[in-house]
């Protein structure tokens, strides 16, 4: 066919397809130079913008920049098909999402279509019967463009891990966040027949995936959350039965932690906040003692243990929440409790420990909001446990709250001044408070603190909540 017949052709499909899917700009690369006199007629002829690229290393830069609609690589020579399937996947890796289609005379040295499309060819255009392939040509290639970068969005880009596997777990599809620290690549994985098993990023495939990958589940899907160190996922699982492939899974991993962590949270600091609406201490009394728990931590230098802070710092936010089944009379008396009221009092560790152990999350802090009221010399409650017995952090809340509770109004004494708090905290060291903590306290603890704990409690214990959160994960 002549070159003049070609560009008719061409010109004409254009014009139609120019209008019905707006297209603006054209490129045209032609490296070998061999069918030049082609695209020199063509671009005369052209409506739309358009640019002709001699060189690999003029289109790389060029076509990206200019966001052409449609690239056109050639020429038809089977001779450079190596070139043209590289240069095409050069284009896709510096960012150019338009149409590339392949200007060849056969396909069978590129692979076929499932091999010029696997190299980022969007479709491709023979120079047998141009008149009636043409249009057909560019119009399959602009819809394959449109349903790659459709597709693009909503796997490749999308925030959740995504994996389609059979019962082998043989990969069939996977997007990057589902090869996060495999050190591979979605391609890799899938090309290089990688095992989903191999990659760590599916841990729960063999006990929760493969089990569902079964004729009676075709077209069932099933919600389970997992906990992968300490994260926790939900993971969707649809079955299908696919032609020529059989039974695959579909799987949709989702981080929910931050949403888990929060949504629970909301809920305690909720009924944190209910107390205070009985007992107007609690939740500022919370949100100092966490501020205090914080000082002595980066005092004592461990806030470099992050399971150590986050389980610490929780506890210090709920360390009082058992209060809520403890009843107004004996919370806000004003005289001397007595020996019974003090024991109910008491049990507000037990209470709040028994409300926290139903949080996965918060099992690393129950054991703190139970034994925060220990001490060493065997004294404390609930369980009266000595030294090396009671647990580090709960030592440290012991500190927090004791200097609180002691320079904070109320209903049966006035707060005590600020150097006699001190004086309390120094009297009963290794008796009421861990020598270790108490000395990290009073060595860093000025007038000042109280002051800046008091303000910050004043933003509420919800935004303490929440930025804690947020900082740990």
């Amino acid at each position: 066919m002549s070159a003049r017949v070609f560009v008719r052709g061409l010109v004409m499909a254009f014009q139609r397809i120019e209008s019905i899917h707006d297209i603006r700009t054209v490129a045209f690369v032609d490296v070998s130079g061999s069918f030049a006199p082609v695209f020199k007629e063509l671009i005369a002829r052209f409506r739309v913008s358009k640019a002709v690229y001699k060189s690999e290393s003029e289109a790389l830069s060029g076509i990206p920049a200019t966001q052409a609609d449609i690239a056109f690589i050639g020429p038809f020579s089977t001779d450079h098909s190596i070139r043209k399937l590289s240069h095409c996947q050069q284009l896709r890796s510096s960012g150019y999402h338009g149409v590339i289609i392949l200007l060849t005379e056969e396909i069978s040295s590129f692979g076929g279509t499932s091999g010029i499309t696997a190299a980022g060819f969007d479709h491709y255009l023979l120079d047998s019967d141009i008149d009636a392939q043409l249009e057909d040509s560019v119009n399959w290639a602009i819809l394959n463009r449109r349903r790659k970068n459709k597709y693009t969005l909503q796997f490749d880009n999308n925030p959740d891990a995504l994996f389609t596997v059979d019962s082998e777990g043989r990969v069939f599809d996977i997007n990057q966040w589902g090869t996060d620290g495999s050190g591979l690549s979605p391609k890799m994985i899938v090309v290089g027949a990688v095992n989903v098993m191999e990659l760590g990023t599916l841990d729960c495939f063999e006990s929760l995936i493969r089990p569902l990958i079964v004729e009676g589940n075709a077209g069932k899907t099933f919600m389970n959350s997992v906990n992968e160190g300490e994260r926790v996922f939900q993971v969707q699982c649809r079955v299908h039965d696919v032609s020529m492939i059989g039974l695959v899974a579909t799987v949709v991993k989702t981080d929910i932690t931050e949403t888990m962590y929060t949504r629970s949270m909301d809920i305690l600091i909720n009924s944190v906040n209910l107390l205070s609406e009985r007992d107007n201490y609690t939740a500022g009394h919370s949100s100092r003692v966490y501020h205090y728990c914080r000082l002595i931590s980066q005092t004592m230098g461990i806030t470099g243990d992050k399971k150590f802070i986050r389980d610490l710092y929780f506890a210090a936010l709920l360390h009082d929440i058992g209060k809520i089944g403890v009843r107004d009379y004996i919370l806000l008396k004003k005289g001397p409790l007595t020996d019974q009221e003090h024991e109910v009092l008491c049990s507000h560790s037990e209470k709040g420990f028994k409300i926290l152990q139903n949080y996965q999350f918060l099992e690393g802090s129950i054991g703190l909001v139970l034994s925060h009221h220990e001490r060493p010399d065997g004294k404390g409650y609930p369980q009266k446990l000595i030294s090396e017995k009671i647990p580090f952090g709960a030592s440290i809340i012991s500190v927090a709250d004791g200097f609180d509770a002691m320079t904070t109004t109320r209903p049966y004494r006035k707060p005590l001044k600020y150097e006699k708090a001190l004086a309390e905290i120094r009297d009963n060291i290794g008796t009421q408070y861990d020598p270790d903590v108490a000395n990290a306290f009073l060595s860093t603890v000025r007038r000042e603190t109280l002051k800046e704990a008091t303000e910050k409690s004043t933003a509420g214990l919800s935004a303490l909540s929440n930025e804690l959160i947020e900082s740990l994960l």
